[in-house]
């Protein structure tokens, strides 16, 4: 029973395997000495009856405990076992870790767009949808600010969370979550990882109980798949560091009127959509996330063609940041299509679903210089027409900090935005030359 303790608790690695030579080395010394002082029969007894079967022991049973451990690990993902833990102790497990962040789950989502353009909506289409591709039920967790409003309210959200095999978790008008609220969510969206405190009045069902180390206290837990949808009207209002946890950011684009009279005349008032084909308007959005839940199927790694290198370099402003997720869009469009080479058709789709136009410029690049030309054209001969980060985030939609690290470097990188001597944004010359017919356009 000691030896099968020590075999249980002893992970593969250094320890391991200098606890093994040890005891090799003994039993070897062990066998020197009967056949010296007893004889080589009694020798061959030992090696036969000791020595043979300790070792058939020690691999036969560090193999049946890998394979129970990896079998545990995908009945029941949710391992208190930190991620950083599994990487050093098992390494398949990691692989399947890296499988599970990469490609098995659908990436967290950020809708944004005027009230009533069917976020909610859309988001419920999407879990029955993921319901498709994982075949198995799909639990539905809303929540809104006014329901995290303490610690304690969003470890029981957690909790949830951490009952389901796989989940959407849809927070409504995400904008407004309390900062230190928001911060402790990170780890969860960010590693699968969270922070969970423990007291008398939390509810743990029996669903989660084996997840937890202790009945009390801080610790951390290793959360399911899951994917979370943000839903705001205000994109602007939310912080960068939220923000940059959503890898897929879409805009629910404002309805025109030919496009309402069709809804109108194609929806059943009386039911709910449930699918993306029953899902009236909103195409950009839903031709995105159709794209993105065709590519979870495809893992193989895929490369792209000259062709399309040189039209998202094109596109790019020279910025790496830029160009890496205008290759990661493309790649989703391809990998949808069953390609194993982005073309550049498919960087094409990428720009026309992600309002890129031939110049590189999207919407929030084309609302910031609408803005601009307004106040120039606005603005009496002699005096400043030029704008500060915040008035110009307000006008486009986006946060301050992107207005000053992501949309403003790119546009006086393309010679379209200059800074005053007080640093604030002003349009050149050859941008209102180029640019002026902004002015009579609306910008999606």
């Amino acid at each position: 029973m000691g030896l099968t303790y020590i075999f249980l608790k002893t992970k593969i690695g250094i320890g391991y395997i200098l606890l093994s030579i040890f005891i090799m080395i003994v039993l070897f010394f062990i066998n020197i000495s009967i056949m010296a002082y007893v004889n080589k029969v009694a020798g061959a007894l030992f090696i036969m009856f000791v020595v043979l079967p300790f070792i058939v022991y020690l691999f036969s049973f560090r193999m049946l405990y890998d394979l129970k451990l990896i079998s545990e690990k995908k009945d029941h993902p949710l391992q208190s076992n930190s991620i950083s833990e599994a990487k050093e102790s098992e390494p398949d497990i990691s692989i399947d870790i890296k499988e599970y962040k990469d490609h098995s789950v659908l990436n967290h989502i950020l809708l944004y767009g005027g009230a009533g353009q069917g976020k909610t909506a859309l988001a419920k289409v999407l879990k029955n949808e993921l319901e498709r591709v994982y075949e198995h039920p799909i639990e539905f967790i809303k929540v809104s600010p006014s329901q995290l409003t303490s610690k304690k309210q969003l470890d029981e959200v957690m909790l949830k969370v951490a009952s389901n095999k796989y989940c959407v978790l849809f927070i409504d008008e995400i904008h407004g979550m309390n900062r230190v609220i928001e911060e402790s969510l990170y780890p969860a969206l960010q590693d699968g990882e969270y922070d969970i405190t423990l007291s008398e009045d939390i509810n743990v069902g029996d669903d989660v109980r084996f997840v937890l180390q202790k009945d009390k206290g801080v610790q951390t837990i290793q959360l399911p798949k899951f994917t979370c949808i943000g839903a705001t009207t205000l994109i602007g209002e939310i912080n960068k560091p939220l923000r940059d946890r959503f890898p897929i950011v879409i805009e629910m684009e404002e309805y025109t009127k030919d496009q309402l009279m069709n809804a109108l005349n194609a929806i059943d008032l009386d039911d709910e959509p449930e699918y993306f084909d029953e899902y009236v308007g909103q195409e950009n959005a839903k031709k995105i996330l159709q794209y993105h839940l065709k590519a979870l199927k495809n893992k193989y790694n895929i490369k792209l063609s000259e062709d399309a290198l040189q039209l998202i370099s094109d596109i790019s402003f020279n910025t790496m940041r830029v160009a890496k997720q205008y290759k990661k869009n493309s790649i989703v469009i391809a990998k949808a299509k069953n390609k194993k080479e982005v073309k550049e058709e498919d960087v094409k789709e990428m720009m026309r679903l992600y309002g890129i136009n031939e110049d590189g410029l999207a919407r929030p690049h084309l609302a910031i210089i609408k803005a601009l030309l307004e106040r120039y054209n606005s603005t009496p001969s002699g005096k400043s027409y030029s704008l500060g980060s915040k008035a110009l985030a307000n006008m486009a939609g986006v946060t301050k900090s992107d207005i000053d690290e992501i949309y403003i470097p790119v546009l006086m990188k393309a010679g379209i935005v200059q800074l005053d001597s007080r640093s604030m944004k002003q349009l050149t010359q050859m941008a209102i030359n180029k640019y002026g017919y902004l002015l009579n356009e609306r910008i999606e």
